[in-house]
This record gives structure tokens, sequence and C-alpha cells, in this order.
């Protein structure tokens, strides 16, 4: 019978994470193999998507600057007060490698220097943002007769100059 998953030696190529790193993580208990837990001489661990989903997440922090210690406190206040089993494969975390935050709904939850306090969003949709410029632009005097091969390259490159319409900017 083939088997399922990926093995440890898998993951670590996947990822390119270190077996010892790997297994420093899994010993620690902060990654945890789901289809096969490794026990004693020949059982070897099989992991599966959703744990190299966990692995990488783990990784990712990692190279942000997010400590070992801050991680394990990050994963334990989310199972304690938000009731999420396996928040390094459920949860969508962001860090700038002093605090992480989870999205909550459409609200940011800081997970570290003040756990639980939610945090102000902004995000900005650029592709709105450019179809809005977009529709108030219009070319220039003696631009007119471009074709629409033209107008389509003003549009993706920027290239010829244009003029805000209602704007007030020339």
């Amino acid at each position: 019978m083939p088997d399922t998953g990926f093995s440890t030696m898998d993951i670590c190529r996947y990822t390119g994470i270190p077996y010892d790193t790997l297994f420093g993580w899994m010993h620690s208990g902060l990654v945890t193999p789901t289809l096969t837990k490794p026990h004693g001489r020949g059982k070897r661990a099989r992991w599966d998507f959703r744990d190299l989903v966990a692995i990488k997440t783990v990784q990712r922090l990692r190279h942000a600057g997010v400590s070992m210690q801050a991680l394990r406190q990050v994963v334990r206040y989310i199972k304690t007060h938000l009731d999420i089993e396996q928040p390094l494969r459920e949860c969508w975390l962001a860090t700038d490698g002093h605090e992480v935050w989870m999205l909550d709904g459409k609200q940011l939850l800081s997970l570290l220097r003040k756990p639980g306090q939610l945090g102000l969003l902004h995000v900005l949709d650029i592709k709105q943002t450019t179809a809005a410029l977009q529709a108030q632009l219009v070319p220039l005097p003696g631009q007119q007769k471009a074709s629409t091969t033209q107008a389509s390259a003003v549009q993706a490159t920027g290239s010829r100059s244009v003029r805000a319409v209602g704007s007030g900017i020339r």
C-alpha cells in the first residue's frame, strides 16, 4: 500500500527547511504531523498538505523576524482565546517582524504586544484605484487620433502625456 501524504524529507525538500530545524519545531509541538506521529524506531512521521501549510507559515514568520517564543505565544493565544485548534493552518496572519496580527473578519487582532487589541487596517485596492484614474484621464489635444492599440499602450505604460479631468491637476 503506497504511503499517503509527505515524509519529513519531502517536507524539507519542498520548503528548504533543514531537517534539524523541522525536527526542533516538531519536538517543541509548534508543528505536528497529522497522518502519522513518529513513535520509536522505524515509525516515521507522515504529513498532510495542511501540515505543509503550517510549516511554511512558521518558516515565513521566522524569516520575517518573529521569534520562536513569539510564535508559541501567538499559537497559544489563538487556541485559548479564539478556540481555533490549528491556527498556523487556518488563520490569516501578518507581521512586521515585531507584532503578529490575525485578520478576524474585517478587523486586525494584535497577538503579541497587546493581545486581543483590535487594530485599524486600510486596504488599498490598486485595481479599483487604477480604474478610477483611467476613467478621469483624457488624451491631450492632438492625441485623439491615436488608434485603440496606442490608447491601450498608453494606459498600460503611462508613457504618453495625459491631462487629469476634474481634479485640478495639470
